[in-house]
């Protein structure tokens, strides 16, 4: 079924990744690109609880844009390097990907985000998320510098993985839902 978005002008985006919760299936994120003058801005984030019937905004931080439909972003290049992904214990932790990577959290008591960047320290151009089935705290970003692992959430990130020459762009990562070996 169609659906109609307050917030997204119709034909206005060129790109949308969508993350669905394991713990809670009815919560699904989509993060959107504009592409309004062709520059693929990452300006719209929605989080639906009923499966998509309807959808809420998330505002994300960034700076303000001249248009109303470029708002904040968390960046551009959404044509290459749009993912969301959903914590697999938690719908109120959500990862996404852009240039950088962006964590947002919401506060259950308040329904409010908190929406940082995490992913200074790593390659730009993340691509792909993955999880430990077994620790929500362990994930892995794919991007264009291989694959980082970070065991806190993000707020530290190691390439052991990637050893001697980053030669690998990681798009795309499947893992087990048992195991943590990717």
């Amino acid at each position: 079924t169609k659906l109609t978005i307050t917030g997204l002008r119709p034909g206005g985006f060129s790109r949308i990744s969508l993350g669905i919760s394991l713990s809670s299936p009815q919560s699904i994120y989509a993060l959107v690109a504009d592409n309004d003058a062709n520059d693929y801005i990452i300006n719209k984030f929605y989080h639906t609880i009923n499966g998509g019937t309807s959808w809420s905004p998330i505002p994300l931080p960034g700076r303000a844009r001249s248009s109303p439909w470029e708002d904040n972003s968390i960046g551009g290049q959404g044509f290459y390097n749009l993912n969301v992904a959903v914590a697999p214990t938690t719908p109120d932790i959500v990862y996404l990907g852009g240039v950088s990577l962006w964590k947002a959290v919401r506060n259950t008591a308040t329904d409010s985000w908190t929406i940082t960047d995490i992913g200074k320290p790593i390659h730009p151009d993340n691509h792909a998320f993955a999880f430990d089935p077994n620790n929500d705290l362990i994930i892995y970003a794919g991007n264009d510098g291989g694959i980082y692992k970070s065991i806190d959430g993000g707020r530290t990130w190691s390439d052991v993985i990637n050893e001697r020459l980053c030669i690998t762009q990681f798009e795309f990562m499947v893992q087990h839902s048992k195991s943590d070996t990717l």
